[in-house]
């Protein structure tokens, strides 16, 4: 809506990924990968329901 503002979560994973410790960096990107592998499936599911809505209103 107008006017709203958003609050959004700071991202707190770069010292990991900039960590001199390989361990560290690595787990750090498999969580990474791993949480926009979530997060892309989640956008897939809204684009399906979007496409589904669209396509149902058509055949009314």
């Amino acid at each position: 809506h107008e006017g709203d503002i958003a609050t959004y979560s700071a991202w707190s994973g770069l010292a990991s990924l900039q960590s001199s410790n390989e361990d560290v960096r690595c787990f750090s990107f498999y969580t990474m990968i791993r949480c926009l592998l979530r997060d892309s499936r989640k956008v897939n599911t809204y684009l399906e329901v979007i496409k589904y809505k669209m396509v149902d209103q058509n055949n009314c």
